[in-house]
């Protein structure tokens, strides 16, 4: 069908050599409700009241910053981010269940630097990729069974962090001790 935006992940995850041990895709399913009002307030320069990823009631601006989805090495706040809940979705949900923090103890991940790619003008799938690779050093196996995007709003002296995507892969992600997971949100429309 003509006129879709679409967003597939790709997941591809690697040994302590460099070798990949597995690869998979899927098709993202799962805006949450936040996203189609945000839209709405950038087109119309407008205000909104959504729930933050802190789940309180807050203010978002269609003006400013409105999608800033760029995160640096160990930021856990924003961008593509992991967690080990696997609670189905919902529309209302406004963070991850149980996100996996950025470190090296048990239970966690490092969180790399983002990359946001710029559009690929392709004739019929124009894309743009979201990037981002996550490192065990745990010590122990950490185990991924949800993943999302969270993006900053900004205005004045106010800033806010907002969940657009949560996503439930078919099957956990196991990351072992000194493996990679390299995680990409492809963001496509058809002609």
């Amino acid at each position: 069908m003509k006129g879709l935006m679409k967003v597939k992940v790709e997941i591809e995850v690697k040994d302590k050599n460099g070798n990949v041990k597995e690869k998979r895709t899927f098709q993202s399913k799962s805006w949450v409700k936040n996203w189609i009002y945000m839209l709405n307030m950038c087109f119309m320069y407008g205000d909104v009241t959504l729930k933050n990823v802190n789940g309180d009631d807050v203010t978002y601006r269609g003006a400013g910053v409105v999608f800033d989805a760029r995160a640096g090495e160990g930021d856990d706040t924003k961008g593509i981010v992991v967690g080990s809940s696997g609670v189905e979705w919902d529309k209302e949900q406004y963070n991850l269940q149980s996100k996996i923090s950025n470190g090296n103890l048990s239970g966690q991940l490092l969180y790399g630097g983002e990359t946001i790619e710029n559009v690929v003008d392709d004739p019929s799938k124009p894309y743009f990729r979201i990037v981002r690779t996550f490192t065990n050093e745990s010590g122990e196996t950490v185990t991924i069974r949800e993943l999302g995007v969270v993006v900053r709003n900004a205005y004045d002296t106010t800033e806010n962090l907002f969940l657009i995507l949560r996503d439930i892969p078919v099957y956990p992600i196991n990351v072992d001790d000194g493996y990679s997971v390299t995680i990409r949100y492809m963001f496509t429309v058809t002609y």
